[in-house]
């Protein structure tokens, strides 16, 4: 937050610290993590007690996460911050999301991907027009029509039905298959 001294300043771990003397032109904050431009334009992450200057300038687009922050840089270049080691995914314009924990994006290639606890897995050849993204979780319906759903590091091919709504809380996907026909799906198991 920026306090009446125009401070930008961090509450952690019990403790309310200084980040920068100055405002700062945007943040954005995660579980551990904060992304933010300085008033200089310099893109820095404050990670678990420790400040990391990521570039000399401000990036095109960034998102933060719990432990993650995912950013389009000034030179181009499409990178993930994740627990302190920066990963870069290639020079491009991405389709990204990120949501609590979990990175959705479109690689170089336009493959769909997530990033998830440091790893990449690809889910589809294509970028989802329509995705939904919460905690460890991404939902899609693919061309072939069928809702798949990346969970906790497992792909899972839930059905192939006509969906008329779906919904996703946490890691728990809920979706509409008739009027009134509502189903959930949960870790790898069905429920109605």
């Amino acid at each position: 937050y920026i306090n009446y001294n125009e401070q930008f300043k961090l509450f952690y771990n019990n403790v309310s610290e200084v980040l920068e003397n100055q405002p700062v032109r945007q943040f954005q904050v995660g579980r551990n993590i904060v992304a933010y431009v300085d008033i200089n334009n310099i893109f820095k992450i404050y990670y678990k007690g420790q400040s990391f200057t990521i570039d000399p300038f401000a990036p095109k687009s960034f998102m933060a996460g719990d432990d993650v922050v995912a950013f389009q840089g000034n030179d181009g270049y499409f990178r993930i911050f994740y627990k302190g080691i920066l990963t870069t995914i290639g020079y491009y314009d991405p389709h990204y999301q990120v949501a609590d924990r979990i990175v959705a994006y479109a690689d170089p290639n336009g493959f769909f991907k997530v990033f998830y606890e440091g790893e990449q897995t690809v889910l589809d050849n294509y970028y989802p027009e329509k995705l939904k993204a919460g905690y460890n979780s991404v939902v899609y319906t693919n061309k072939g029509n069928t809702l798949r759903m990346f969970s906790k590091g497992k792909v899972y091919d839930v059905t192939t039905m006509s969906l008329l709504d779906m919904r996703l809380d946490y890691d728990v996907l809920q979706y509409k298959v008739g009027l009134n026909a509502f189903k959930m799906f949960y870790n790898g198991n069905y429920y109605n």
